[in-house]
């Protein structure tokens, strides 16, 4: 089945956070790309705890894109995060579905 994303680009200052819901259905997993989700290079963040963090988001030559999805919806929101953007921090529930996640 065929996702619809809903794309926009980030201001190029202050922090880019995926929105706790989407037409009431919470926030649920996400992905950081290197570059256009349709690249499919989805990176792999380092686990802390509860924690997840992507770094050195600045290396790559390309601009990243977070991807937001959410419980019982086939629509995804997604963000071309601002040039230098170094790092994405997520917080997961003890079911290990997303809480929130900060771009910065």
């Amino acid at each position: 089945m065929p996702v619809g994303v809903l794309m926009g680009a980030a201001a190029a200052w202050g922090a880019v956070e995926c929105p706790r819901s989407l037409d009431g259905h919470p926030l649920e997993r996400v992905s950081v790309f290197d570059g256009p989700p349709s690249d499919r290079v989805d990176l792999r963040p380092e686990g802390r705890g509860r924690r997840d963090v992507w770094a050195d988001l600045d290396k790559s030559d390309r601009r990243a894109t977070l991807v937001c999805r959410y419980k019982s919806v086939s629509r995804a929101a997604a963000f071309v995060l601002p040039a230098g953007s170094r790092t994405c921090e997520g917080a997961r529930r003890a079911d290990d579905t997303y809480r929130s996640i900060v771009c910065r």
